[in-house]
This record gives structure tokens, C-alpha cells and sequence, in this order.
């Protein structure tokens, strides 16, 4: 059902369209990416789930020359190439040859924001059928909204289309099964000092999270002791992966 639904309709809550929004975005957002991108600007990068095409956009702002994205939703790809973005609209029953058409030819798989769109029974069967793009060394990058935030309840049903949030051990416990093989699962800092102090709003968010996550932090301490010292509490939690073995059949 997803693919027929107009998902412009959420984007557009949470992201502009113009020209001066996607510039915008790029300062505030781009240099993140970088760390998930890798710093060789030849890499092949493909964006799964590109959306309006805000991360490509951002790439190749920076340089990068072989970003490019896909996404099954038409009004988000028909922004995105307005904008001249080498992004395209890829349907569920065009995604095999799709992929075998890249056959290791993929350094890295960006999938942020993507996987809890996915209904969870065919999470790990999506996966698995990107491993033959990849090139030997290839990386898989997944960000997902974390179960362990503050908000996470608004997070998970603010979307429709979602389907289920993640802690550490069940993302990797999906990315094990689908055959890949994590780097770890990390916070995904979502307000970063450097950017708010100078904005007085910003500043208070910041401060104030802070906080919260403290009362958030003791209260999962004293259900589940000293491992919950170590528990992200952002928004988001990401994790890198590499292809492994392929999962079980």
C-alpha cells in the first residue's frame, strides 16, 4: 500500500521544497554526512529512500560525484528532480533488476530514516537483496528512530507509514540476520552545541534535553543497572555494516 501513497504529504511537514531550503539544510546538516559518506569523493554512494533528495543534494555540494538516489514514492522523486537530482523512482517490482543491474558496483548504502517503513516481516528479506551491489568492502549505513527516546513514542506513530522503532540489540539483530555484519550502533546526535549557542531558542532545546535525558537516563538505570550507563538516547540511533555471510535461509 505504501507505494501508492503520496508521502510528499509527511515530508512536506518537516522539509521545504524551494531552492533556499535545500541550500539551508546543506549548512546545517552536510557536514554530518560526511561521516557516514566517507571521505573519497569518487565513491559510489547509493541513497535508498532519498526522499526529496536532500542528501544527494548535499553530496554533491561537497564534491562528491557518484551520489546518487532512489525512492518508491513519485511526488518526493518529482522535488527531487526539479532540483536536477540524480534521483529516480524505483517501484518494489523494478527493485530486483534495479539492483542487479548494480552489481558490485556500491560502496556504500545510505538507509536513513528508511527501515521503519518497512513492515518487520520483510525487513531482513529487503536487506539481504542489496548484498550483491555491493563492491568487496562495501558499507551499509542504517539510521533508525530509537525506542529508548524520551519522545520515541511521538516518534513512532507521528509517521504513518511507520512500522516499528529500534533499540541497539534489535537493529542488530535484523542487520545479523540479513547477513551483515555491525560496526556498532551509535546516538545520532540530533542538536549539537556548535550550532545552537549563538540562537537563544536552539540554546534552550539544547539545554533542555540535556535535562531530560539525565531523568531518562536514571530512570533506565534503575530498571536495568550499569548497562543503561552506556543506552543512546537520541532521536535516532545508527549503525554501519558490512556484508557478512548472507543470513539464514
Amino acid at each position: 500500500m505504501e507505494d501508492t501513497l503520496n508521502y510528499a504529504l509527511q515530508s512536506q511537514r518537516w522539509h521545504g521544497t524551494d531552492a533556499a531550503y535545500f541550500e539551508r539544510w546543506h549548512r546545517l546538516h552536510g557536514a554530518s554526512l560526511i561521516r557516514w559518506a566517507g571521505l573519497d569523493k569518487t565513491a559510489h554512494i547509493l541513497d535508498i529512500g532519498c526522499g526529496f533528495g536532500l542528501h544527494i543534494y548535499s553530496l554533491l555540494a561537497q564534491g562528491y560525484v557518484n551520489a546518487t538516489g532512489i525512492d518508491i514514492d513519485a511526488a518526493q522523486i518529482a522535488v527531487a528532480q526539479t532540483h536536477d537530482l540524480p534521483c529516480q523512482r524505483i517501484t518494489p517490482e523494478q527493485a530486483d533488476a534495479f539492483y542487479a543491474a548494480l552489481t558490485g558496483q556500491i560502496d556504500t548504502v545510505l538507509m536513513l530514516d528508511v527501515l521503519e517503513h518497512i513492515p518487520k516481516l520483510e525487513q531482513v528479506d529487503f536487506l539481504r537483496r542489496l548484498h550483491p551491489i555491493f563492491k568487496p568492502g562495501g558499507r551499509l549505513i542504517v539510521r533508525v528512530p530509537n525506542a529508548l527516546a524520551p519522545t520515541a513514542l511521538y516518534h513512532r506513530y507521528t509517521d504513518f507509514t511507520h512500522h516499528c522503532c529500534f533499540t541497539p540489540e534489535s537493529l542488530e539483530f535484523v542487520l545479523g540476520n540479513a547477513g551483515f555484519e555491525s560496526r556498532g550502533v551509535v546516538a545520532d546526535t540530533d542538536l549539537k552545541l556548535g550550532k545552537v549557542w549563538y540562537k537563544p531558542w536552539s540554546l534552550f532545546r539544547y539545554l533542555l534535553a540535556g535535562s531530560s535525558r539525565l531523568f531518562w537516563r536514571a530512570a533506565y538505570i534503575a530498571d536495568l543497572g550499569r548497562p543503561a550507563l552506556s543506552l543512546p538516547l537520541t532521536r535516532n540511533i545508527v549503525a554501519e555494516a558490512r556484508p557478512s555471510l548472507p543470513g539464514p535461509e
